[in-house]
């Protein structure tokens, strides 16, 4: 119902008559917020929306551009990287028969990004049998499918603890049950739900519903000359609407002939005494063009991403890009990839034979962080207290065995307790 005619139905429901001079307040009422749906917060804030699409992009090329290591523990408990011919190895390389590691990355991040969750079917090679006595699951996958978040949502649980079982639901195909274990499901924490996850982007889900509401006024103000609504009144001995029929006459002869922007800047003449009043604001008046650059700012701080990085020049708080670029990925992105990565770690140990196995990521292979690596290497290099095996340690390296658990020190360094005994030495003699 547009605003007209609930002016005139709120006038002739207090017994007023269509002639005669009248006033009615109108009131815009209350905001009413849309409730939370993946379907339309993805299109909301990632399909139709620069900054969000900006912010979720940047995240999610950054994660898959970063290469995975896969270790497996010895009988030492030592981490050795697993190279050649590896079920796990391969299975990371390869998910499935349509995805390299980059593109799953990019699809399971961005569902976790855009709606707090992510699933992955692993698709065994048999039929799934369940788990040991020991809790580990009798199979092993051969391929990841990252299911769809619009049709799969994970079902409640009875007992504080219980991996939930996850149902998809496809629109074509039936209902299909997936026991824990068949499915990796990553979410974030959610206070307001123990199951779903909460995406970032929610926290500024208010600012970006009311640019969107902007926009779609915005819009359809430029559909009609950029002109606001309008009230038509008439003097008051000016020719009256005699009935309904004559008022929706003329409005819809209004709408057909002067609205649209084909119609812009065309001259209207009326008659019978009758007056335009605009009412609304214009995008100006809004401040339009602030408040859109104010939602990106929000999805940007909210997801964690710099200004720099959004295009977005009034926010900037980093000297450069490049330190921009550096903060993103130490504050950011490395953080949620340690929870991403442990997390797929615990769903390969559940696998039979698979439990000593370790998914991580090569942070070397971030140039960004090249300078961060240089000063660390550095620092690690300059400190004389550390064995040969614990620097390696720390720089990521494997230990060479019981030859690196030495300390090295430069030539010219000498132990205090032998220095001592020669200063005294040297003082007896000038006596």
């Amino acid at each position: 119902m547009n605003m007209f005619n609930r002016i005139y139905r709120a006038i002739k429901a207090a017994g007023a008559e269509l002639s005669g001079p009248q006033s009615y307040y109108w009131s815009p009422g209350d905001a009413n917020w849309t409730d939370f749906d993946y379907r339309a917060f993805a299109q909301q804030v990632y399909a139709e929306n620069p900054y969000g699409y900006t912010a979720i992009n940047c995240k999610t090329t950054a994660a898959g551009g970063i290469n995975p290591l896969v270790y497996r523990k010895n009988s030492q408990n030592e981490l050795k990287e697993v190279v050649g011919r590896d079920d796990v190895l391969s299975l990371v390389k390869s998910p499935n028969s349509r995805m390299n590691w980059q593109e799953y990355m990019i699809a399971t991040l961005g569902a976790y990004w855009i709606g707090g969750s992510s699933f992955t079917l692993g698709v065994g090679a048999t039929d799934y049998p369940g788990r040991s006595g020991n809790g580990q699951v009798q199979w092993q996958p051969v391929r990841l499918w990252p299911l769809n978040p619009l049709y799969t949502r994970p079902q409640q649980v009875s007992r504080i603890g219980e991996d939930p079982f996850i149902e998809y639901e496809p629109q074509t195909g039936e209902k299909q049950v997936y026991a824990p274990g068949q499915v990796f499901y990553f979410r974030s924490w959610n206070p307001l739900d123990d199951l779903d996850g909460l995406p970032a982007s929610s926290a500024a889900s208010r600012s970006l519903e009311a640019n969107n509401s902007a926009q779609d006024a915005n819009l359809a103000m430029l559909q009609n000359g950029a002109l606001p609504g309008t009230i038509f009144t008439s003097e008051k001995d000016a020719p009256r609407f005699e009935t309904e029929k004559e008022r929706d006459n003329f409005l819809r002869q209004f709408e057909l002939s002067d609205k649209g922007p084909k119609r812009a800047g065309k001259t209207k003449l009326l008659w019978g005494g009758i007056k335009p009043y605009k009412i609304g604001m214009t995008p100006a008046e809004m401040s339009y063009i602030e408040g859109m650059r104010m939602t990106g700012h929000h999805l940007g701080l909210v997801n964690g991403v710099p200004a720099e990085l959004m295009g977005d020049s009034e926010h900037s708080t980093f000297n450069n890009r490049m330190e921009a670029r550096r903060a993103f990925y130490l504050e950011t992105l490395l953080p949620e990839l340690d929870l991403f990565y442990d997390s797929f770690t615990r769903y390969i140990n559940q696998f039979k034979g698979w439990d000593q196995y370790v998914i991580r990521y090569d942070r070397d292979d971030i140039e960004a962080l090249g300078e961060e690596t240089d000063k660390l290497w550095a620092r690690v290099s300059a400190f004389t207290g550390l064995t040969i095996n614990e620097k390696r340690i720390l720089l990521g390296l494997d230990p060479l065995g019981p030859e690196g658990d030495i300390v090295l020190v430069p030539t010219g360094v000498q132990p205090l307790d032998m220095i001592a005994p020669m200063a005294q030495g040297t003082v007896r003699d000038e006596e």
